[in-house]
């Protein structure tokens, strides 16, 4: 089974702490929707609300599956533990690769991790990396935040655009 024919797939480090990626596919026959949000939530397993965001918004523009990746793997229940977190990252190079797949395996990437206070040195890394790839032109937002940050998919409506956003 290829991973567009998947239903859901997890990639959860040994420990469980982290969650590297998210994938989940309704319609193989459609393209992916790939987004980088901020942080894994617990509800990783199945579907935390995050996810059911992300889905939504991928069914209500017409792809059919939707992956995701986090600027932070760390599974939490509130992104307000994420400060008190001495590794959030865990597996730097899992953490990192997952990212640079989104760009392979999505028909379009969304920067979605909003304007919490420990996104912006890690945000600066990730953004780094998409350049390095050559992927500056491809990443998407669907809003910005004051701080130039991207809008988290809880802060945007469904009817928002997707917007490139050029690094």
């Amino acid at each position: 089974m290829t991973l567009a024919q998947s239903k859901t797939l997890i990639d959860l480090s040994p420990c469980t702490q982290y969650a590297y990626r998210f994938h989940r596919c309704w319609d193989a026959d459609l393209p992916v929707l790939g987004f980088i949000v901020l942080h894994a939530g617990m509800g990783a397993w199945t579907h935390d609300r995050m996810i059911g965001l992300c889905i939504s918004r991928a069914k209500q523009l017409n792809f059919g599956a939707v992956e995701i990746a986090y600027l932070f793997p760390v599974r939490l229940i509130d992104a307000s533990q994420l400060a008190t977190i001495q590794d959030p990252v865990g597996n730097k190079n899992k953490a990192d690769g997952a990212i640079m797949d989104l760009f392979a395996r999505s028909f379009r990437v969304v920067a979605a991790w909003g304007d919490h206070v420990c996104a912006p040195d890690r945000a600066d890394e990730v953004l780094r990396i998409i350049k390095l790839i050559g992927h500056r032109n491809s990443l998407w937002h669907s809003g910005l935040n004051r701080d130039g940050s991207p809008k988290n998919p809880s802060q945007v409506s469904m009817k928002a655009r997707l917007h490139r956003w050029a690094l």
